[in-house]
């Protein structure tokens, strides 16, 4: 009977906005609605929404930086992104990096606590970044996506961001630490030093 009830409420509230217009808010369950049957979340209209995804060991150029280098490297990354209060931020690394002590630098000055995500071997920053991505719909959360590597994995994620209408900035170390297919993936490419 429960259903039925639900059933009735959704038709008198859609019959009510058909007859006052539309309105701007937007259930969770025709979210989850439009997910399933592929159509995109509307974006929020009213001011933007950043997120930036940071590869520290790429920009710190070691998974074995001490904490004071890799407290300057945030700092400059901050300063080149453009990070302003509120933004979404999600720093990615190796297990090992995790591990050490000196990785708490990267923590520091955000004005948020950023996320930590983890992932073994070579290439597990990258991977775990890169994850974060597909499976939680960035390109539907955020009207902008930083992402702080110069790593060529990247490139096809970053293609995938732009095609959704996504405004992308690649943050790289130095150019030759910046990958050419990820170079061209982007339009806006900023690089920690000249």
């Amino acid at each position: 009977m429960k259903p039925v009830k639900r059933r009735n409420r959704r038709r008198q509230r859609s019959a009510a906005q058909s007859q006052s217009g539309p309105s701007r808010a937007v259930s969770a369950g025709s979210v989850m609605r439009n997910l399933v049957a592929g159509k995109r979340r509307p974006r929020p209209s009213v001011g933007h929404s950043t997120c930036h995804l940071v590869d520290i060991e790429n920009l710190a150029a070691s998974a074995s930086a001490n904490e004071d280098e890799v407290a300057a490297v945030t700092c400059l990354y901050r300063e080149v992104a453009e990070h302003l209060p509120g933004d979404h931020v999600i720093i990615g690394s190796s297990h090992f990096a995790a591990k050490s002590g000196n990785w708490y630098g990267a923590s520091q000055g955000w004005g948020c606590d950023p996320r930590r995500v983890t992932r073994s071997g070579p290439d597990g920053a990258d991977l775990a970044l890169i994850e974060v991505i597909e499976r939680e719909a960035i390109a539907e959360r955020f009207d902008r996506v930083v992402i702080g590597s110069g790593d060529g994995s990247f490139s096809l994620a970053c293609h995938k961001l732009r095609s959704a209408g996504v405004a992308v900035t690649v943050v790289a170390r130095d150019r030759p630490s910046l990958s050419h297919r990820l170079q061209i993936a982007t339009d806006d490419v900023r690089l920690l030093t000249a």
